[in-house]
C-alpha cells in the first residue's frame, strides 16, 4: 500500500486484474477497513483531519459540488467539477435548482434557499491563485 500526495495505490491488487489498477480514495480505504458505509467513512476521516462535514444530507450533497464564495463585492456560487470551476450568480444557482425541494421540519422549501441559508454550507472568503500554497479560508 502506498499513500502519498499523488494518491493511494494498493500494490497487492494493482497487478492482479483490479479494475482500478489498485487506485484507492481515502474514503474507499477507510470504508474497506474501518467503516460500514461512505457516510461513516467520511465522518471518521473528517474527525481525524479536524475538518467539519455537513450533517444535513441535502447540504452535504450540494457541498460536494458547490460553495458560496465572495468575488469582489459580490457573492457567487462556485461549482467545482473534474473539468474545473464555474461561477454562477446566486440567482442562476437558485433557478437551476428551482425544481428541487426539501422537507425541513413540517415545511417544504426550495433546496437552493435551504442550502444558501444553512450554517453547514461550504463557503470561502474568496478565490486565490496560489499554486502549491494553502491560503486558509480561500479556494
Amino acid at each position: 500500500m502506498s499513500i502519498h500526495a499523488d494518491g493511494i495505490t494498493d500494490f497487492g491488487v494493482a497487478d492482479q486484474g483490479d479494475p482500478r489498477d489498485g487506485k484507492r480514495t481515502p474514503v474507499g480505504l477507510v470504508l474497506a477497513h474501518l467503516a460500514k458505509d461512505n457516510v461513516e467513512a467520511a465522518a471518521w476521516l473528517s474527525e481525524k483531519l479536524g475538518i467539519a462535514i455537513a450533517r444535513d444530507k441535502h447540504v452535504a450533497k450540494l457541498n460536494e459540488s458547490y460553495a458560496l464564495v465572495i468575488v469582489g463585492d459580490k457573492t457567487a456560487v462556485m461549482k467545482t467539477t473534474a473539468k474545473g470551476v464555474q461561477l454562477l450568480t446566486v440567482g442562476a444557482f437558485a433557478t437551476w435548482l428551482s425544481n428541487r425541494f426539501v422537507e425541513v421540519g413540517n415545511k417544504t422549501m426550495p433546496l437552493a434557499r435551504h442550502w444558501l441559508g444553512h450554517h453547514e454550507r461550504r463557503q470561502y472568503e474568496g478565490l486565490v491563485f496560489a499554486p502549491k500554497r494553502a491560503v486558509p479560508g480561500y479556494y
